[in-house]
């Protein structure tokens, strides 16, 4: 007995991810009209695919599932949000989540939410953008649960404080690592007592855990208008939210009147316990109904599972399979949309297994990833009067502005500078990547403070 203890620590430990490379980093300036951005090469360049619409100016009581998260770290990354942990010390479950706070990143089709909405209202909690649902770090530049999330102060990166309170002209940075996990795939087998097998990329096995209660149906679960059939729509410390409904246009709002939503959870056991719904569209594992097991930890519920999904390359997609009933291989989940509490066991349909996939990274599809929604976006701001701009030019300043005391320069939120003639505060943009760019520029008439910002193209 205690040597398959061992044997199963072992393989836990060998599938544990930690602190990889950083693969890349999402950065947003909590400023209406700041730019949101990624970059791949550690932040010496940045590539802005969205702009801020509305900026964060306090946090907000935390959902259930973020007492698994640590405080300064992502707490669920969704193609309808991501949830940023900010927390107390030692608020981790011994005093729940009442005693902790989060703030969100939000896409355009959520900046209201929709009717029946069942996730967190972010209201002016959430850093609200103009990216789509589904796309850009809403997808396949999202970051992990699990991420880290810093403060740029100065061009250095400062880990977020417990106490920390989103402002406005804030600078966020979240760094993506690499997930260091030999996992290849992981099979449910969906049935009470099923195991939950882990199968490693060199050819390897181990148990995992234990179904506790198969999953039956789908059910209308937030943001699943938004990916694809047996894409991951949601990933935090108690729920790996899957996909079963087709995606919808950007700019699809939610609604009862024509539903577009349709998925499935799988949930660990402890957290499932603590809400104790008799859901019919939720798989739940592990054996530990009274404590931690699987709750914010990999292989699934933290650093690990990611939103990427290429449907041409399945080799770096994270993504669900599914076998029934009478079949004998794997193949992609069923569309299905709306609640249908009972379609996965029908007679001569009863889902037996469902398989996660990990996908493997791809710098090459990242970066055509980032050049397109730089390119989208550089197309929208030009339609909208944005020109380019010479690699070395002064700022010019607004007519509502001249004659200020001083001006303070800030290109992409840094400050380039300050004085009374922004002619002779000249800027060098050559080494900036081609796309959009944000300018700000502040003045002091006696002093008060005033801003103008604008958008140029390189």
């Amino acid at each position: 007995m205690k040597k398959t203890v061992l044997l199963i620590f072992a393989a836990l430990m060998l599938s544990a991810a930690l602190y990889g490379e950083e693969i890349y980093r999402i950065r947003v300036e909590n400023r209406a009209r700041g730019l949101v951005q990624v970059s791949l090469d550690r932040g010496r360049t940045y590539y802005a695919g969205g702009r801020v619409t509305r900026a964060a100016s306090r946090t907000r009581r935390a959902f259930l599932a973020a007492d698994y998260t640590e405080g300064g770290l992502v707490a669920a990354a969704a193609s309808h949000g991501i949830r940023i942990k900010v927390s107390p010390s030692g608020s981790r479950r011994e005093d729940g989540p009442d005693d902790m706070s989060i703030f969100s990143l939000v896409p355009a089709e959520l900046f209201t939410e929709p009717e029946l909405y069942g996730g967190i209202p972010t209201g002016d909690s959430g850093i609200h953008t103009d990216v789509a649902a589904g796309s850009f770090i809403f997808g396949n530049l999202a970051p992990f649960q699990g991420s880290r999330v810093f403060l740029e102060k100065g061009g250095a990166l400062e880990p977020l404080k417990t106490s920390y309170v989103p402002a406005e002209g804030d600078i966020l940075v979240i760094t993506v690592q690499m997930p260091e996990t030999q996992i290849k795939y992981i099979d449910f087998e969906n049935r009470p007592g099923g195991d939950v097998t882990a199968y490693l990329k060199d050819g390897g096995s181990y148990l995992l855990t234990k179904v506790e209660q198969p999953v039956k149906g789908v059910g209308r679960f937030d943001g699943t208008a938004y990916d694809r059939p047996g894409q991951l729509n949601t990933v935090h410390g108690g729920v790996v939210t899957i996909d079963t409904s087709p995606k919808r246009p950007a700019g699809t709002r939610e609604s009862t009147k024509d539903e577009s939503r349709g998925g499935f959870m799988i949930q660990p056991l402890f957290h499932y316990a603590r809400h104790d719904d008799a859901v019919e569209q939720v798989m739940v594992i592990g054996s530990r109904k009274d404590d931690f097991e699987l709750e914010g930890r990999p292989p699934l519920f933290k650093e690990t599972l990611g939103l990427w999904y290429y449907p041409e390359h399945p080799e770096n997609s994270f993504r669900a399979m599914v076998k029934f009933e009478g079949e004998e291989a794997f193949k992609d989940v069923p569309a299905v949309t709306g609640l249908s509490p009972d379609c996965f066991v029908k007679k001569g349909r009863r889902l037996e297994y469902v398989r996660l996939m990990f996908g493997e990274y791809s710098p090459e599809l990242a970066l055509k990833e980032a050049e397109a929604a730089a390119s989208a976006l550089a197309e929208k701001v030009k339609k909208q009067g944005a020109r380019p701009k010479a690699d070395i030019f002064g700022p010019e300043i607004p007519s509502h502005m001249a004659g200020a005391d001083y001006y303070i320069i800030y290109l992409d939120g840094v400050s380039k500078g300050a004085g009374n003639d922004t002619a002779k505060m000249l800027m060098d943009t050559s080494a900036l990547p081609g796309g959009v760019h944000h300018l700000l520029i502040r003045a002091s008439f006696n002093g008060k403070e005033t801003a103008d910002s604008s958008y140029f193209l390189k």
